[in-house]
């Protein structure tokens, strides 16, 4: 409701102040019948004074004659009537109202002050009659992103799978490179199919992964799908990675752990190898004097030559902690594909200050490098530099 009043004392303040500045005009002229009534009178006595022939009546008539043919023009600087400002201010504010209504933004309004209202136990009546209210509005406006994303979350939680994954197919097409969207639409199309992961779900999860390589719900599904495959070692991949995600990011893992064991006790791998050899290790710094406090470090390594798309392996870290020595192995292998079964591989860093291990915004980052021996006795290093100077030392 601000959003509709805030305009209309607005309207109605300027008309006010114009009418005020109007008033205070000084209005020094008078009519145009006014002044050549004094310039006739002037030019009579002058005629009578110049011509003796002409008799004064004679005069008298000729001039009033002239002066009576003059037409009245107001001047233009005279101030128009209070009604008129006030007529104007009215128009002005009825105009407001009508596209207010008409533009919908009331019906906005009315939603984003219930959801500020909405509580987490709040009555199941209320929730519904609110998602019906989104769906409603959504016919007027369809590409309205952050409704679409709580109808698919709502119909998620009714376990309504086959109108969320409709609903998160329409978010993934205004919103493609968006991983959690990407991440949900997948997992929606995946439990509306009976739990069967089609090209199209399994091509939307990688693509999350692809940008962002240690999103919870990609992980999670890319791992429980290939379980229900049988490929038991896939699964254990991406669930080895989930759950370097989870302790990293101090959430519970006792789920994934239970996961795991039943992946590797699956495909004959009864525990993790005691001893694990490092395949790659790496010493990472920010330069002195940054502002990335509080922020998360990202090391990512892909197949040699990549610089982006599906990561082999992703490290996680608190920039708080660097410098760092980080080391890879096989346990941090992902996608079913282990790093001592390669040669070489991609390596590339970034900070993130919101979590997210996507690096377009990213305010810190290290060149890529195309090609790393795997397995060699030096450490890598790899030094973070400002976005813009580290934009140009890429190759």
């Amino acid at each position: 409701m601000i959003a509709f009043i805030a305009p209309l004392v607005v309207v109605f303040t300027l008309t006010l102040v114009l009418f005020w500045w109007s008033t205070r005009r000084v209005n020094a002229s008078v009519s145009t019948k006014e002044a050549n009534k004094d310039w006739l009178e002037m030019r009579k006595n002058e005629l009578l004074a110049e011509d003796e022939s002409l008799t004064q009546e004679a005069a008298l008539r000729l001039l009033e004659e002239g002066f009576n043919e003059l037409p009245e023009v107001v001047n233009a600087d005279q101030k128009l009537p209070f009604r008129v400002y006030a007529g104007v201010a009215v128009v002005l504010c009825l105009a407001s109202a009508v596209l207010y209504l008409q533009l919908g933004a009331s019906q906005d309004l009315t939603i984003a002050r219930q959801l500020q209202q909405l509580e987490a136990a709040a009555d199941p009546r209320e929730i519904t009659a609110l998602a019906q209210q989104l769906e409603d509005r959504l016919i007027d406006r369809p590409e309205n992103t952050e409704y679409l994303g709580l109808l698919g979350s709502y119909y998620m939680g009714q376990a309504d799978y086959s109108r969320a994954a409709e609903i998160y197919e329409r978010l993934v097409e205004l919103a493609p490179e968006a991983p959690q969207v990407l991440a949900y639409a997948a997992q929606a199309r995946y439990l509306s199919s009976g739990r069967v992961l089609d090209t199209q779900a399994r091509l939307w999860a990688e693509q999350a992964i692809s940008i962002s390589p240690t999103d919870q719900t990609a992980l999670g599904l890319l791992g429980m799908a290939a379980f229900e495959a049988g490929a038991y070692q896939t699964a254990v991949g991406y669930w080895s990675t989930l759950q370097s995600v989870l302790r990293a990011s101090g959430n519970e893992v006792s789920m994934i752990d239970e996961l795991l064991q039943q992946a590797r006790q699956a495909s004959g791998d009864t525990a993790p190898p005691a001893v694990v050899a490092p395949q790659l290790v790496v010493e990472i710094s920010l330069p002195e004097g940054h502002d990335a406090e509080g922020a998360s470090v990202y090391l990512v390594l892909r197949p040699e030559g990549a610089a982006s798309g599906m990561p082999i392996a992703v490290k996680r870290l608190a920039a708080s902690d660097l410098p760092s020595r980080v080391v890879f192995s096989d346990q941090d292998s992902m996608a079913g594909q282990t790093l001592s079964s390669l040669s070489h591989v991609s390596l590339s860093a970034h900070v993130s200050l919101v979590g997210d291990a996507s690096s377009k915004d990213a305010p810190y980052l290290a060149p890529p490098q195309l090609s790393v021996q795997l397995r060699q006795a030096e450490s890598v290093v790899v030094r973070l530099a400002p976005r813009d100077e580290s934009l140009s030392l890429t190759p």
